[in-house]
């Protein structure tokens, strides 16, 4: 848990975990292989990082 911080501070938080960032976070910027893939409010950036999964995974069923 992280501790309660002023308004107006900036945290950055590196991590694997996506449930980490969304009762700490306002907003967040995904990164897959170094490159920037979505930015923004928590929610928008996450669902966004679920789509592209889902979809990535639907098209490696099928090619399987």
């Amino acid at each position: 848990r992280l501790p309660q911080v002023a308004a107006g501070t900036s945290i950055v938080l590196v991590t694997h975990h996506v449930e980490e960032i969304v009762p700490v976070f306002t907003h967040a910027l995904l990164l897959r292989g170094g490159a920037k893939q979505a930015a923004g409010p928590v929610g928008e950036v996450l669902r966004r990082a679920l789509k592209d999964r889902d979809g990535a995974q639907a098209s490696n069923s099928v090619s399987a």
